[in-house]
């Protein structure tokens, strides 16, 4: 009702997500569609029962501009996330048209929904919730288009009332089915770049949840928001509350069978782009050559796969959280520091800590004992160094040497140290996160500050040279190759 989430527990939202049911614990079209749809037959409806107002007013506007002003209340209630604007602004340009006696054309009503949210939140179209809202919904309206009219006349062609009856309801399940297919498809893309998952039964689990979301929860809800000035909410919120139940049951058990939830290799930025691009081929165009943006969508798709984007050795901005590639995923050092950026790291590269003792032995390419860790790869070499013992030991026989101390650029550390790269805790403090690439030609270097650019938001990161006497202590030199 009011888009507050911080009562539901952790495990009910990765169930949630884990059964492809996210879209649910989010205000968006399906509960606005729906908040406005009810309103509007209940009031054109109740209206058409008074023979002094149906005569007189014209019931169909009117129950329009109620249902607008409904779905405005709701949407302020709801905390107006981007998903709730977006099928806020649609579903008021269609309920104008009404009462201007036009036809709302769908494309034009999302370009029209996209345009206003750009206008006044323009930084919205790099997250998650826009990429998301909008792709599920341009689809949509594309695959109604190509549908609508081939359903509409098998259902015509009934033969008597229990033909229709039936026809009826194979429609609407084939409804559900394909709209859940259809906006699966258009969000995986976005679900791969920003949240590396991508549930495997949610078909299975959207063809029971939302007839019950529509059709139960939906009603009791509205009823809910009328009866709240009356403090008898208490009426409906009862019965609401058996459908949530429902769903959320359906979506533990979803969750927890084999397999439910994929997990995925980070996707490039040029994949997504290119996914992005063919759904738009794919969903404008008409002719037949629209589908030639189906191999190229299919080809991002799997990219993440093919094209894998998995680092040799990430480094924290604090340097307390460490993690080593074994070709797979990366293995994190065993810790209880930064957690949160250690369930990020597990979630983009995947693995866990569990092989580390055999790492730790000696067994693989990295090493470690109290004073720090040494790692080769490739004829490369990158020491880890807690202490100052160890950043005197390895500076000799290392390329990179990282250590979390606070080394000042005039000290002895830097000017005895013969590595190539020398970062310590002001260079991680400063540029962030380091994630190292080992190849034959060299070691690549990407940080935060990199891939974020100068922004007017971000901190300022100016080139210096190693040996300047005048340069900022802890500055460190922009180099990405060497």
């Amino acid at each position: 009702m009011t888009g507050e989430r911080q009562a539901i527990s952790s495990a009910t939202i990765d169930a949630y997500r884990d059964a492809g049911l996210s879209h649910l614990l989010a205000i968006s079209g399906l509960n606005i569609g729906i908040y406005a749809g009810i309103i509007f037959v209940v009031v054109r409806g109740g209206l058409a029962m008074v023979p002094a107002v149906a005569l007189r007013w014209d019931a169909k506007k009117l129950a329009a501009v109620l249902a607008l002003l409904a779905t405005t209340v709701y949407l302020l209630i709801s905390g107006s996330g981007i998903p709730a604007v977006r099928s806020w602004i649609m579903s008021g340009v269609v309920l104008c048209a009404i009462v201007l006696d036009r036809k709302a054309l769908s494309f034009r009503v999302l370009a029209v929904a996209a345009l206003l949210i750009l206008l006044f939140r323009p930084e919205s179209i790099l997250g998650p919730s826009f990429q998301m809202s909008f792709a599920a919904v341009l689809a949509l309206i594309s695959g109604y288009m190509v549908l609508q009219p081939r359903l509409t006349n098998w259902r015509a062609q009934s033969g008597g009332p229990v033909s229709a009856a039936w026809r009826s309801g194979a429609v609407y399940v084939f409804g559900i089915v394909s709209s859940t297919l259809l906006a699966t498809v258009a969000t995986a893309p976005y679900a791969i770049y920003h949240f590396h998952r991508l549930p495997l039964y949610g078909l299975l689990a959207n063809l029971v949840a939302v007839p019950v979301t529509a059709v139960w929860i939906m009603p009791w809800l509205v009823l809910a928001l009328v009866l709240v000035p009356f403090d008898m909410e208490a009426l409906a919120l009862i019965p609401l509350a058996w459908g949530v139940d429902l769903v959320r049951e359906l979506a533990i058990l979803i969750s927890a069978l084999p397999h439910a939830s994929l997990h995925t290799p980070p996707m490039t930025s040029a994949a997504l782009v290119a996914a992005t691009l063919s759904g738009f081929w794919l969903c404008v165009w008409q002719g037949a050559w629209r589908w030639w943006g189906v191999p190229v969508l299919l080809i991002s798709l799997v990219s993440p796969w093919i094209w894998r984007d998995i680092p040799q050795l990430v480094v924290s901005g604090d340097g307390k959280v460490t993690a080593v590639s074994d070709s797979e995923g990366l293995i994190l050092l065993p810790g209880r520091s930064g957690r949160f950026t250690r369930s990020t790291w597990l979630e983009r590269w995947g693995k866990s800590s569990e092989s580390w003792d055999r790492w730790s032995t000696g067994e693989g390419p990295w090493r470690c004992d109290p004073y720090g860790c040494l790692y080769k790869h490739g004829g490369h070499r990158l020491a880890l160094a807690y202490r100052e013992e160890a950043i005197l030991e390895d500076c000799s026989q290392v390329d990179v040497i990282v250590t979390p101390l606070k080394v000042p650029s005039n000290s002895s550390l830097r000017s005895r140290c013969k590595a190539n790269r020398f970062i310590d805790g002001w260079a991680l403090e400063r540029a962030g996160t380091h994630v190292f690439y080992f190849y034959n030609t060299g070691i690549q270097v990407r940080t935060v500050v990199d891939d974020q650019g100068e922004r007017l938001w971000s901190h300022s990161q100016q080139p210096v040279s190693w040996g300047n006497e005048d340069e900022t202590e802890g500055s460190m030199p922009m180099v990405d190759v060497f």
